[in-house]
């Protein structure tokens, strides 16, 4: 397997590297995750622990709305709206289409501080590039017009590391919006 840092050159400057034997990793990502979204590449069990205690940290810390997304349920866009319908609270009818997505996460958001965490994102990437990257800039232009009104709403995507996940390819022409590349893993050094 190719180096990941391969796929980055020229984004050296976004990659932080956490170190889950790392103690305070959680607060600081935690901290990260109210103002930007993660990309969050790794093993499928280093991403497993990091988002749970991920979640468990912001629960506790912000009082978050924090809503799991199961990516080995998620094929196509229809199973995608399923799991987006019944992890949030929402008056909207179910639908599957694009405006669905924008409408759900768009909804009267019950806290201050909303998180989605896609576990195992990498399958509708590599199932459906062209769904996996509509969804991805929903929650990062939701996110934005969110922001303006003092809410919070970030998405925490992980996606196990390999080749196919072209990153530089994802994040093209999204400068506009706060985003983190993390390479979770059992690293000797801490996040810059």
């Amino acid at each position: 397997m190719k180096d990941i840092n391969q796929q980055f050159i020229g984004y050296n400057d976004l990659i932080n590297k956490v170190n889950l034997f790392d103690n305070n990793w959680c607060e600081k990502i935690s901290k990260t995750c109210l103002e930007k979204h993660l990309l969050c590449i790794g093993s499928r069990e280093n991403l497993q622990q990091f988002g749970t205690n991920l979640i468990q940290k912001l629960n506790f810390k912000f009082s978050a709305e924090v809503s799991s997304l199961y990516g080995k349920h998620i094929k196509n866009i229809e199973d995608f709206c399923y799991q987006l319908y019944h992890s949030t609270i929402s008056d909207e009818t179910f639908f599957v289409d694009g405006y669905f997505i924008r409408d759900i996460l768009r909804d009267k958001r019950t806290a201050i501080n909303n998180f989605f965490i896609w576990y195992d994102a990498d399958i509708l990437y590599q199932n459906s590039y062209d769904t996996f990257t509509m969804i991805f800039e929903s929650f990062l232009e939701i996110g934005f017009e969110l922001d303006q009104e003092k809410i919070h709403l970030r998405s925490i995507i992980l996606l196990e590391e390999s080749e196919s996940i072209k990153i530089r390819k994802l994040i093209k022409n999204k400068e506009k919006f706060p985003i983190e590349i993390l390479k979770i893993d059992n690293f000797s050094t801490t996040l810059k």
